[in-house]
């Protein structure tokens, strides 16, 4: 059996718009890292001019834009890989909150969204691994099973173009 929820809260917030849960995680991991209260808005100054028409104009965050949003603020992106709950609990470990770009709807992938998972929690089952995650979608703090959360995870990953799917802050001290 383990628990691990990261440290200090990471603030839950509803996205203002529907394309807009890349900028609500964005701005939820920026006021957890910088132990701060931020808005959108402010985030997406931070992160620069072209992030903050997107943002306004909802058209969603374009897979190719991320890599250099990902950088504009300092997160680093993880290569695609499947996880086991050991590797999850690692990343949490070490990085702290991470941002999951997942598909809500497997049979639409293109569908993709982003949520941040802040815990992980086990009973020693398989079906008994949970994540504890924000989902901007309504600002809710919520729980999926792992073998639902692997459905939502590798619906992405089937897409022909490579998606950055798990994302964080480098390890404290870095």
């Amino acid at each position: 059996m383990f628990q691990y929820a990261v440290p200090d809260t990471v603030p839950p917030i509803a996205q203002p718009y529907t394309m807009a849960c890349w900028a609500t995680v964005l701005t939820s991991m920026v006021s957890w890292r910088k132990s701060a209260s931020y808005t959108i808005e402010d985030v997406m100054d931070l992160a620069g001019p072209k992030y903050r028409e997107i943002y306004e104009k909802n058209t969603g965050l374009y897979p190719a834009d991320t890599p250099e949003l990902l950088q504009s603020i300092g997160l680093v992106a993880e290569p695609p890989m499947n996880y086991s709950s050991e590797g999850w609990l690692n990343l949490l470990q070490t990085y702290g909150p991470l941002w999951v770009t997942i598909a809500p709807d497997p049979d639409k992938p293109w569908s993709m969204h982003a949520i941040i998972i802040t815990g992980i929690r086990s009973d020693d089952t398989v079906e008994g691994i949970y994540f504890t995650f924000i989902d901007p979608a309504d600002g809710l703090v919520k729980e999926i099973t792992i073998s639902e959360m692997i459905k939502l995870f590798e619906a992405v990953a089937g897409l022909e173009q490579v998606i950055i799917q798990v994302c964080h802050f480098p390890a404290a001290g870095s």
